[in-house]
């Protein structure tokens, strides 16, 4: 029998190849068309529901068995993450000075975020606790967001060679 590890990375595996191929072959030729700042707020978007994993610290959403210090960096991360995608957003569609710069730091501790969440996550063995539901954020939600992460991050590279 396979264990739970295996299949949330095999489910989230399949998610990465897909939101890849979706990205790559409709949604980075079609944002193209616009502004980098509407490109990436229309990509941002997609962070600010990361408060989502609040959902965590309610009881019997997860089990009370996952370490405490594992949860926490997973709610904590994704909800500091959530409040920098909602003012990137804002600052981006008011075009205000320093709405780039925003933007990288949102990114850049998004990315981090999801990068430390793995590293504690499979540290502390969390996904041999029961999930439940949250168990589609980790197959689902998770790789759309960090493929959404990559393409901004390649658009703002971009345009700073450009600029």
């Amino acid at each position: 029998m396979p264990t739970p590890l295996l299949i949330i990375g095999v489910q989230s595996l399949l998610s990465f190849i897909a939101f890849g191929l979706i990205a790559r072959w409709y949604l980075v030729p079609w944002l193209s068309k616009f502004s980098l700042e509407d490109r990436l707020a229309a990509l941002t978007w997609l962070h600010v529901f990361r408060y989502v994993a609040l959902t965590g610290l309610l009881p019997g959403q997860v089990s009370a068995d996952v370490p405490a210090f594992a949860l926490n960096a997973v709610v904590y991360g994704d909800t500091i993450s959530a409040l920098l995608a909602l003012v990137s957003v804002i600052l981006l569609r008011a075009r205000t000075p320093g709405a780039i710069a925003m933007a990288w730091v949102f990114n850049v501790v998004g990315l981090l975020d999801w990068a430390q969440s793995q590293v504690v996550g499979v540290s502390a063995q969390a996904f041999a606790y029961p999930a439940g539901a949250s168990a589609l954020v980790y197959a689902f939600y998770v790789p759309l967001l960090v493929v959404t992460h990559v393409v901004m991050i390649y658009w703002l590279f971009s345009h700073r060679r450009s600029a």
